[in-house]
């Protein structure tokens, strides 16, 4: 199962729910997905989704999927990566309307880097990133590790 979250966010996320929608249709990823779907507008005629979830809907639905699909808030991410999940991320980008600015993008670079998500670039890039992210071996996230900390401190400081 694949699990998408986009948080709660009032802006819309439709370019993500149409290229899930456009590659379920296609078969060229498994139907199974729950997705929460935030404000996005965009209704996908493949998998339902939901505005929001309950916590523990949210917790059982992070547990049971084998991918996570998330934007780039870190809330969403470090709770994936605390499970071990494998996390595909699509930062929102402001020349959408996404978000008000683009600091999703930092998060993802520093992430990328780190070897801990797949981060999608470009939308149509999507399916390609699910398939190479099957057999990628993640690096595990270590909650108390100071390293990443360290990482987005220096990253931040340089921009």
């Amino acid at each position: 199962m694949i699990f998408v979250t986009v948080g709660t966010q009032k802006f819309q996320f439709n370019r993500l729910f149409k290229e899930l929608d456009n590659l379920c249709e296609n078969n060229l990823i498994e139907k199974e997905i729950v997705a929460q779907a935030g404000y996005s507008t965009y209704q996908p005629t493949s998998f339902p989704i939901h505005k929001i979830l309950p916590s523990k809907l949210m917790n059982k639905y992070f547990n049971e999927a084998n991918f996570i699909i998330t934007h780039g808030g870190t809330s969403s991410i470090f709770q994936a990566l605390n499970l071990e999940k494998k996390v595909i991320v699509v930062p929102r980008l402001k020349k959408f309307n996404e978000h008000i600015d683009d600091h999703q993008i930092e998060i993802c670079e520093i992430l990328e880097s780190q070897e801990y998500i797949t981060v999608v670039w470009e939308i149509e890039n999507l399916h390609q990133k699910i398939l190479e992210s099957k057999n990628k071996k993640f690096r595990v996230y270590k909650p108390t590790s100071k390293t990443l900390v360290n990482e987005i401190v220096k990253y931040a400081e340089e921009i």
